[in-house]
């Protein structure tokens, strides 16, 4: 149960995450690398630890907490005036829930669903649910990599 909560939570607010930076980024006039790392880590977060929190989940919590630890820090940094143009809330809660459930899995975490299954369709069934987010985030990942180095012409 801890494993599909983990899956879930990875999932959910990596995309919450990439639709707020996405959104965030989309007005700026321009941004940095540290704006690059922001975008990607949360289709990290939602694509890679997310699919595998059901193989490793010990591994993936410790993925996902470096994950999104960037926006923790940027949602406190944003309570002393840091930044400028959103609530520290959308940052500092989100990523603590991330960082609450991993600290779970970590603890008490034994065993992944892949190896709790014994016939071979439902190990494939878990393989799909595993791949199905690193997909889409292998989709996105290359989409914005490509929009970002093609030369633009106006």
């Amino acid at each position: 149960m801890l494993a599909i909560a983990q899956y879930l939570t990875y999932f959910l607010i990596g995309t919450l995450f990439l639709i707020f930076i996405a959104g965030f980024f989309s007005v700026a006039a321009g941004f940095g690398i540290m704006a690059l790392v922001l975008l990607f880590l949360p289709m990290f977060l939602a694509g890679y630890a997310s699919g595998l929190s059901l193989l490793f989940p010990r591994i993936a919590a410790i993925i996902a907490i470096i994950f999104v630890l960037p926006f923790f820090l940027l949602g406190i940094y944003s309570m002393f005036g840091g930044a400028v143009g959103f609530d520290p809330i959308y940052m500092i809660a989100p990523a603590g829930i991330v960082i609450l459930i991993s600290v779970f899995a970590l603890l008490w975490s034994k065993t992944s669903i892949w190896s709790q299954q014994e016939p071979l369709p439902s190990k494939i069934l878990v393989g799909v649910f595993a791949a199905i987010p690193a997909l889409l985030a292998t989709y996105m990942i290359i989409g914005t990599l490509i929009n970002l180095f093609t030369p633009k012409t106006f």
